[in-house]
């Protein structure tokens, strides 16, 4: 489900024209100005706010997320007590206004800014990894205080166990090689190894993971600017695309018309 603005409880402001549920994996990618309001108690499986010039606003509503709430970019502003089983920030600012606003999950750091507009204790436990860049701040007057006890650093793990499968290959480098795309098929997350021959020369788990309802069909140079773009597609038949550089996810979003979930994507 895709959303282009709007209250978030409305069924016409959702490309489903339905209201979600909880089942339901929800994107805000559509470009644009516009804003979306969480006004009700309003709930999903999981959020992916993915639109540079977009915002969201709790108003006086709440939000229940069984799964994950993902930050790429644009601007979201949580001020009340919400539900969310985890929080992943890669790009643009989270703001929260209430020391239950982000849920009781971990919040991950790969970018973006991380901003306290009330005095809070950021009760989360709270993850950093290493090559990312993030800023945890707090608004002019305000003091953020986040649990010293629950701070940790990730590190950049490589691939083992049988949920891994090869899904295809693809140039996301652009250096003249094929690289090896894999997905974890219990998770959803997804891997590249940049190669040269059958040397693995880089690569690494892709900072953003989708969730275990996308399946990664293939790849293919959708934007042609010389790197491989991975195509995915959920389990509604949504297809969706992410634009690569390396293992960077630079671009990309969902593709509107959703054909359904009778129809498959093939690479």
């Amino acid at each position: 489900m895709n959303s282009a603005g709007g209250d978030f409880g409305v069924a016409a402001n959702w490309s489903t024209d339905s209201v979600p549920f909880l089942n339901d994996d929800l994107t805000v990618s559509a470009f644009g100005q516009y804003l979306v309001t969480i006004s009700d108690h309003d709930q999903a499986n999981s959020l992916t706010f993915n639109a540079p010039q977009a915002a969201l606003q709790e108003n006086a509503g709440s939000l229940a997320l069984t799964g994950t709430l993902l930050v790429n970019s644009g601007f979201l502003s949580l001020n009340e007590v919400n539900r969310i089983g985890a929080v992943r920030v890669t790009g643009g600012v989270l703001a929260f206004g209430n020391t239950g606003a982000l849920g009781a999950g971990t919040v991950s750091m790969l970018g973006g800014e991380l901003l306290a507009t009330a005095n809070e204790t950021l009760s989360n436990a709270l993850s950093f990894y290493p090559g990312t860049s993030s800023t945890i701040a707090a608004a002019h007057g305000k003091m953020m205080k986040p649990r010293r006890t629950s701070t940790s650093v990730a590190v950049q793990r490589w691939i083992s166990g049988t949920a891994w499968k090869a899904i295809g290959t693809g140039d996301f480098n652009d250096d003249g090689h094929s690289d090896i795309l894999f997905q974890n098929m219990t998770s959803g997350e997804v891997s590249i190894w940049e190669m040269n021959g059958n040397n693995v020369t880089g690569g690494r788990t892709v900072i953003t993971d989708p969730g275990s309802s996308w399946r990664a069909v293939g790849t293919g140079d959708f934007n042609g600017d010389g790197h491989s773009v991975i195509l995915f597609q959920n389990t509604s038949g949504q297809a969706a695309v992410w634009e690569m550089n390396g293992t960077s996810l630079v671009g990309g979003g969902a593709v509107s018309p959703n054909p359904g979930s009778g129809w498959r994507a093939v690479a």
